[in-house]
């Protein structure tokens, strides 16, 4: 899975998360209270899992990078 794949699903898993939280959260038999307690909660969550995309994309970018020397070494040793 390249790295803009893996980035649309963080996106996609994140913004999922937020609409699936959302609603069944207009849905849920609780007090205002509760509802705005259970809401603090996931978006902390939620803001975990966003600040980890950041050092994801680093980590794949590495990859590349690495990957990309390694072949134009071996190119390089072809000649």
């Amino acid at each position: 899975m390249d790295l803009s794949k893996k980035l649309e699903f963080l996106i996609g898993f994140v913004v999922g998360g937020l609409i699936g939280a959302g609603i069944g959260l207009l849905f849920a038999p609780q007090s205002g209270e509760e509802t705005r307690e259970i809401l603090k909660d996931k978006f902390l969550e939620l803001k975990e899992k966003a600040e980890k995309i950041p050092e994801t994309i680093k980590k794949e970018t590495q990859q590349i990078i690495q990957k990309g020397k390694e072949a134009f070494e071996e190119k390089k040793a072809e000649l």
